[in-house]
This record gives structure tokens, C-alpha cells and sequence, in this order.
């Protein structure tokens, strides 16, 4: 009953399930740190057979990603997945952004007559610059557009395939 009464000065709120765990709620300021030290504090005091207990506090938002434990200490769960995936993708945006840059390059070699009509009409290195950085930027600006509006046509149907209720906004 005592750590009944403690707890319900850090402002929580329980629900005792059928797996001997207590789910608490708390208000969105009571400190869950200084809650977990009370918790294990009490237990020091109340018992020797106490002392290898591990009774501690953990949130429900990280259940899904970060509820993964092992001897009482949280030792990953999902996010490790979130990790590889994103680490992937950027690694696919780097290799991306290379062979776009290496696609410029021979675009830009191969167009060497209009740089020669261009520096003979007096066009010097920086006119040249802006209009191939320009130029790949509209590239890249009509590509976005393209793939903007292929999200906005295909995300009903995918949403409808897999009973999702995503949203492109």
C-alpha cells in the first residue's frame, strides 16, 4: 500500500493486468526518472530480498521501437530495423546524387558545341555555370512535380490494397 501512496504523488494512475504488471498513467508533468528512483529506493528499504529486484517505470510510446530488454536494461527491439532501413536509404540517395552528378557531367560533355556557340557569343566560365546549374535545377523541380503528382494518383490505391489511412500531407 505504501507504494501505492508514493506513486500517487508522482500523479499516476493504475491498472494491474494479467501478466503481474502494473500499467500506470501519469499526468504530463510528473517526472518518470525521479519516480523510477523512488520506486527503487523503496524497495532497497523495505527488503534484503529486495535489493536484486528491478522494478522500474517505461513508457508506452517506446514499447513498439524500444522494448527489447534484457536483465532489466533496455537492449533495443525495432529501432534497430528503423536504423538499417534509413542507413540504406541514405545510402541510395548518395549513390543517387553520384550518378546524377555523373549523368551532368557527360551531358555536359557531350554538348560542347553549344558551349563553344556560348563562349563565342560571350559567354564567360560563370554564365555557363549558372545555366547548367539552373538547368538542372528546373530538371530536378519537374521531377519533384512528376513524383508529387504519381503520390497523390497512387496513394488511394495503395491505402486501399494494403487497409492503410495514410495521407500525402
Amino acid at each position: 500500500m505504501y507504494i501505492n501512496q508514493r506513486l500517487h504523488q508522482h500523479k499516476a494512475h493504475f491498472l494491474l493486468s494479467k501478466l503481474n504488471r502494473i500499467r500506470t498513467k501519469f499526468e504530463p508533468n510528473a517526472d518518470l526518472q525521479k519516480t523510477n528512483r523512488d520506486i527503487k529506493s523503496y524497495l532497497h528499504e523495505k527488503s534484503n530480498n529486495q535489493k536484486n529486484c528491478n522494478l522500474f517505470l517505461f513508457s508506452m510510446n517506446d514499447w513498439y521501437l524500444k522494448g527489447e530488454f534484457k536483465n532489466g536494461l533496455q537492449s533495443g527491439g525495432r529501432i534497430k530495423n528503423v536504423y538499417i532501413f534509413a542507413g540504406i536509404a541514405l545510402i541510395i540517395l548518395l549513390l543517387s546524387c553520384i550518378n546524377f552528378v555523373n549523368l551532368s557531367t557527360a551531358g555536359a560533355s557531350q554538348r560542347v558545341k553549344e558551349i563553344g556557340v556560348r563562349k563565342s557569343l560571350g559567354a564567360d566560365r560563370n554564365d555557363l555555370i549558372k545555366h547548367f546549374l539552373l538547368e538542372s535545377l528546373f530538371t530536378s523541380f519537374i521531377a519533384g512535380l512528376i513524383a508529387i503528382s504519381f503520390i497523390t494518383f497512387v496513394l488511394p490505391l495503395f491505402n486501399n490494397t494494403f487497409n492503410l489511412d495514410l495521407n500525402s500531407g
